[in-house]
């Protein structure tokens, strides 16, 4: 019984100690807002794509233009250098699968497949991006940030000039 415990003390005892650690080498908080030209941002998705190795990071701004980052790993991102992308697409629509799909014995004709591309083409035409142009790609962008961060962010875009630096 005496070696049980003292099994399982030394369990925790390693298991408090490797927490420790875990600040240089953990998850770190990422949260902000994000505004257009003074107003809140809703439904944009952040995207903090790492400059190095690590996973990239996504959070959807609420009604408000608030946010918070995740990755598969957790709530946040890893220590290093980030590239922000934004995007906000109204309009969309869901296009589902083509008609033919689960049709059985009958081939698609090549008109069908032209009028599905021709009906997927006029539902893009109605689609507006919220974002300038600059934001939307990590390779155009001009945000970036390194994490763990002092504060949170405020990314202010505005219409016609480049946003603050976050």
């Amino acid at each position: 019984m005496s070696s049980i415990r003292s099994f399982s003390l030394l369990a925790l005892l390693a298991l408090s100690v490797a927490g420790i650690g875990c600040g240089k080498s953990g998850i770190y908080p990422i949260e902000g807002v994000v505004l257009l030209d003074g107003s809140p941002l809703g439904g944009a998705t952040v995207t903090c794509q790492p400059q190095g190795s690590g996973q990239p990071a996504f959070a959807t701004t609420k009604a408000d233009g608030s946010f918070k980052v995740a990755t598969p790993a957790g709530k946040g991102a890893t220590p290093g250098e980030y590239k922000l992308s934004l995007s906000k697409v109204s309009g969309r629509k869901r296009e589902g699968p083509p008609p033919w799909v689960g049709r059985v014995g009958v081939p698609v004709t090549r008109a069908e497949i032209l009028a599905w591309e021709k009906k997927l083409a006029d539902d893009r035409k109605k689609e507006h991006e919220a974002v300038p142009e600059p934001y939307r790609t990590t390779a155009t962008t001009p945000l970036s940030i390194t994490v763990p961060l002092d504060q949170d962010l405020v990314i202010e875009l505005t219409s016609t000039s480049p946003p603050s630096k976050p």
